[in-house]
């Protein structure tokens, strides 16, 4: 009898420690983007609870057309969601605009929060977590294509 009991809590464990849904939680949006500059126009990157990052461009932030998508690791997820939990992330506060503006918003349940900073280098004042968080997005990339463009 100790030995069912056992394996059916061994076999809950492994299979609950499979599940995304178990493991993450999926109630976080987080952008990075800039605009403005010569071309104007903003670009950008939002990744999603869900595991996605899609990949956008337009005329401005709320004028989008998203131009490539791709499916984060879950391994990814859980470090990009974990720096934009931390107290560094949610505490820092920056507000800036110039001719060309980088802006990253983490929102998660009706909270949202927004830096923004005028260039597309991160200052290096900024707090270490929001550099990193910045980071880890900006190293997501779309898929390769196997398309042959012609001039």
């Amino acid at each position: 009898m100790k030995q069912v009991v056992l394996t059916f809590l061994c076999l809950g464990a492994l299979s609950c420690g499979n599940s995304k849904q178990a493991t993450f939680p999926r109630d976080f949006k987080i952008e990075l983007y800039s605009y403005g500059g010569i071309a104007g126009g903003a670009t950008g990157i939002t990744v999603t609870g869900d595991g996605w990052a899609r990949f956008w461009s337009g005329r401005t932030a709320n004028l989008r057309t998203i131009l490539d998508s791709v499916e984060v690791d879950l391994q990814h997820l859980a470090r990009i969601d974990s720096i934009a939990v931390s107290e560094e992330v949610t505490a820092f506060h920056s507000e800036s605009i110039g001719d060309m503006t980088t802006v990253l918003i983490v929102q998660r349940g009706g909270e949202i929060h927004r830096v923004s900073f005028v260039g597309e280098q991160v200052p290096t004042l900024f707090p270490q977590p929001v550099k990193n968080l910045m980071s880890e997005l900006a190293n997501i990339h779309p898929p390769k294509t196997n398309i042959e463009r012609k001039p």
